[in-house]
């Protein structure tokens, strides 16, 4: 079975078989797991301390060895994660928990911190996204030797490419401070000039016809893939 919140693809066989882990404990505890997942993946770090959940599920009470915690812990942070990569709907994410086999009301319990904290969740993921170059302009032009001192091949056109793109931003670098009382308009203006000036990448490189036209064709390939991506229909 697909699921909206997995990317529309089937459950991983390892979260079907940890999900009845979760079934165990009560629907206020996941609550409070589901809060505490959520701040671990807020705080940016990359080891979560299993140690502070010890009070929280009360191991004895509840039976479940540090295994099962561990295992309860990744499939609440699997869910939050994906049901915001994939921006899947409450309601939706609340019926695909069913049919996963978890009752209701701790499928009622996870979609409640899952609205609560989906946006802040999506800026985190957002910021630990791997950010590429943006293309701003080319510039070209053909070059065509045809006499020469040396034993370079003559009458053999290159082309010379100059790619100029612009450097990712942090989210905190959007909005920059307003200039000081003491900062003059031209000071500020020149640091702006300056920090758009640093903000921007030039590659620049030459090709014979035959590498040109191998680039083409694979940009042009990578474009239809991304294409055929963008076009997959939504009931998928």
């Amino acid at each position: 079975m697909r699921f909206f919140f997995c990317g529309r693809v089937d459950a991983p066989d390892w979260l079907l078989s940890e999900v009845a882990v979760v079934s165990k404990i009560s629907f206020l505890r996941v609550r409070a797991l589901c809060n505490a997942i959520a701040r671990f993946v807020l705080s940016g770090q990359r080891a979560f301390d299993y140690s502070k959940l010890e009070p929280l599920l009360s191991l004895r009470e509840i039976q479940l060895t540090p295994e099962d915690v561990k295992a309860a812990c990744a499939v609440l942070h699997f869910i939050l994660v994906n049901a915001v990569r994939f921006q899947t709907p409450e309601e939706t994410l609340k019926k695909e928990l069913q049919q996963l086999g978890l009752p209701k009301e701790i499928g009622d319990a996870i979609g409640k911190t899952f609205v609560q904290q989906r946006d802040a969740i999506a800026a985190a993921l957002t910021a630990e996204t791997i950010q590429l170059p943006q293309f701003d302009r080319a510039e070209w032009r053909v070059d065509y030797l045809v006499t020469s001192n040396t034993d370079a091949e003559l009458f053999t056109p290159s082309v010379h490419l100059r790619l100029h793109t612009r450097a990712p931003q942090p989210e905190a670098a959007l909005d920059p401070l307003p200039p000081s009382a003491a900062q003059t308009a031209e000071e500020a203006l020149h640091n702006e000039s300056l920090a758009a000036v640093r903000s921007t990448q030039d590659v620049a490189f030459e090709l014979l016809p035959s590498q040109l036209h191998d680039l083409v064709a694979e940009l042009t390939q990578a474009r239809s893939h991304m294409q055929a991506i963008l076009d997959v229909p939504q009931s998928q």
